[in-house]
C-alpha cells in the first residue's frame, strides 16, 4: 500500500486535485470528513470540546454548533492549538481505520486529503507528500466565492497557514494550480508517472 499525503494552502484547489487523482485510480481519504465524523452527536470528543470552549457548543439535540466553535477556536493561535490537541487524536484514529479498511479491500494507492497534514503529524505516515499551491490573488478569489467570507476574514484565514515556501520545502511534489484545467491535468499525469517510477506501482492514465 502506498499512502500519498495531499495538502496545500486554502484556496489552492486541493479538492480538485483530489478528485482528479481519484479518477486516476487512487482511493481517497478526506481528513475533513473524518473530522466531521468524530464530532457527530454522541461522540466522546464533544465533551472535551465543551470543557475547553464552552458548554453552549451543543444545540438542544446534542449536535455541535460548528460555526460557534470556529469563532472561538480560530480567534488566536493558542485557541487553535487547543482545538487541534483535542481533535487530532480522534481524527488520526479515524484515518488509520479507513486505511486498514481500504487495504483490506485490496486498494494499493491511497491519497490522504488533509489540510492540516503537517500540523497533525500525519505526514510521517505518508510515503510521499504532494502540496497544491496557487498565487495569492487566485486563492483569495476562490475562498471569497467558496466560503462567502469577507475579504478581511479570508485574508486572516490565509495568513494563519504555512507559507508556500514551507510547503515546497516539506513536500516531494508540488502541483501549481494557478492556470487552466488542461495545465492542471498535465501536472496530474506527470505526478502519476513520477509516482509509478519512484514507488514501482501501476497507476491508471
Amino acid at each position: 500500500m502506498i499512502l500519498i499525503g495531499l495538502t496545500g494552502q486554502t484556496g489552492a484547489g486541493k479538492s480538485t486535485v483530489s478528485l482528479m487523482l481519484q479518477q486516476q485510480g487512487f482511493a481517497i481519504i478526506n481528513a475533513d470528513e473524518c473530522s466531521h465524523e468524530v464530532t457527530r452527536v454522541g461522540c466522546p470528543s464533544l465533551s472535551e470540546l465543551c470543557e475547553a470552549f464552552g458548554a453552549d457548543l451543543l444545540d438542544e439535540n446534542g449536535a455541535l454548533k460548528r460555526k460557534l466553535l470556529a469563532s472561538r477556536a480560530f480567534c488566536s493561535a493558542e485557541q487553535k492549538q487547543k482545538l487541534e490537541h483535542i481533535l487530532f487524536p480522534y481524527i488520526i484514529k479515524s484515518i488509520e481505520q479507513k486505511i486498514a479498511l481500504l487495504t483490506a479491500k485490496g486498494y494499493q494507492l491511497i491519497v490522504l486529503d488533509a489540510p492540516t497534514l503537517f500540523e497533525s503529524g500525519v505526514d510521517a505516515m505518508c510515503d510521499r507528500v504532494v502540496s497544491v499551491t496557487a498565487p495569492e490573488e487566485i486563492r483569495l478569489s476562490r475562498i471569497l466565492k467558496r466560503d462567502k467570507l469577507t475579504k478581511e476574514q479570508a485574508l486572516l484565514r490565509m495568513s494563519a497557514q504555512h507559507s508556500e515556501e514551507f510547503y515546497r520545502k516539506h513536500s516531494q511534489h508540488i502541483i501549481e494550480n494557478g492556470g487552466s484545467r488542461e495545465e492542471l491535468s498535465k501536472q496530474i499525469h506527470e505526478l502519476c508517472r513520477l509516482l509509478a517510477e519512484v514507488e514501482g506501482c501501476h497507476i491508471n492514465g
